[in-house]
């Protein structure tokens, strides 16, 4: 009998470890211009998944300050997640030169993650500008078949298909802003070199438009693609989505053009830029809310007073947007480290 019982715990002891998730690898890139959407994308994954799933994030970063490390660090690491930042020099990538105003070189480097994680097979790549509003298990465990990317078309397809007749675009043009990664197909197929020989050798075409990252990508990777549901890149302009399905069930809203820490002081804001603005005021990061009413202000005005003088300017400015909207409590503790850093984009 004691032998039986014996068995049977050992039985669904095993089954219980074998049976036990992997955590999901989730990669962002990301500079001191992005650092707070990013904890925000980071904070909507770790808040709307299943309690039995665990996550290690991969943050590919190009001169990211301790402080912002730092910010990252505790709330991942608190939140029993891991994390890992991997530094990475972008003029490799681009060979120094300069691209679209608005393509960051590091934006560029998501096409790298394969090879500089080499002991990661599988990896989700997020943009900074996502909210997630479910696990991510689904996406993370998709059947690509022979594919070794999943991605979703891109909102505009039809049109930058026209826009971009320079390229053959043989399986359709896809959005960069979520990408599904069989990195050890990558490597095997060496992908991300061939991504980046295609870049260089054709850099001056390239880095006269800010989507060069998913041209190259669509252009490349062509038929290793598999088109993905739409609920996993849900592009958003301000008023419109790529799709207006429940988000309730999962998936990741992806604000393409009209970012909501730049409409904070819109009178009358849309449900999407709600979506997201509720979800921040209602997280461990609300007070920086008003770091981006600062820069707001400044911008408007073409100030470049101190902060501390626009603090004496608009503090009543700021109190009534309190009042009005409901944003949380003027960010006293933050104040002194922005002082100190305010000639450094530190978020």
């Amino acid at each position: 009998m004691k032998k039986f019982i014996l068995s049977v715990l050992t039985y669904f002891l095993i089954s219980s470890v074998s049976f036990a998730k992997e955590p999901i690898n989730i990669a962002y890139t990301i500079d001191n211009n992005y650092v707070i959407p990013t904890i925000i994308s980071i904070d909507s994954i770790i808040t709307t998944s299943k309690s039995d799933t665990k996550y290690n994030f991969y943050i590919v970063e190009s001169g990211l300050t301790n402080h912002s490390k730092n910010l990252m660090r505790n709330h991942i690491t608190k939140n029993n997640h891991n994390v890992e930042f991997i530094p990475v020099d972008t003029d490799k990538i681009t060979k120094g030169v300069s691209l679209y105003k608005y393509l960051t070189p590091i934006a560029i480097a998501r096409v790298v993650i394969p090879e500089i994680l080499p002991n990661v097979d599988r990896i989700i790549y997020l943009d900074g500008d996502t909210l997630i509003t479910g696990d991510l298990s689904k996406l993370y465990n998709s059947d690509l078949g022979s594919k070794t990317t999943g991605m979703v078309k891109d909102i505009d397809e039809d049109l930058c298909l026209n826009k971009f007749d320079f390229v053959e675009f043989k399986n359709g043009y896809y959005n960069s802003g979520m990408i599904l990664m069989d990195a050890k197909k990558w490597r095997e197929h060496n992908l991300s070199q061939n991504i980046v020989n295609t870049l260089h050798k054709n850099l001056e075409k390239y880095q006269k438009t800010q989507f060069a990252d998913q041209i190259i990508i669509s252009e490349v990777l062509a038929s290793g693609i598999k088109p993905l549901h739409k609920r996993w890149n849900n592009q958003c302009y301000s008023t419109i989505c790529i799709t207006d399905f429940d988000m309730k069930n999962g998936g990741i809203y992806h604000y393409i053009l009209d970012k909501p820490w730049n409409k904070l002081v819109d009178l009358e804001q849309t449900p999407l830029n709600l979506t997201y603005i509720n979800y921040w005021k209602n997280s461990e990061f609300k007070n920086y809310i008003y770091y981006y009413l600062w820069k707001i202000v400044i911008k408007a005005h073409k100030s470049r007073n101190s902060l501390d003088v626009i603090k004496l300017k608009y503090t009543r400015y700021f109190e009534v947007l309190k009042k009005n909207k409901k944003f949380p409590e003027f960010p006293v503790a933050e104040w002194d480290y922005i002082m100190n850093n305010r000639n450094v984009t530190v978020l």
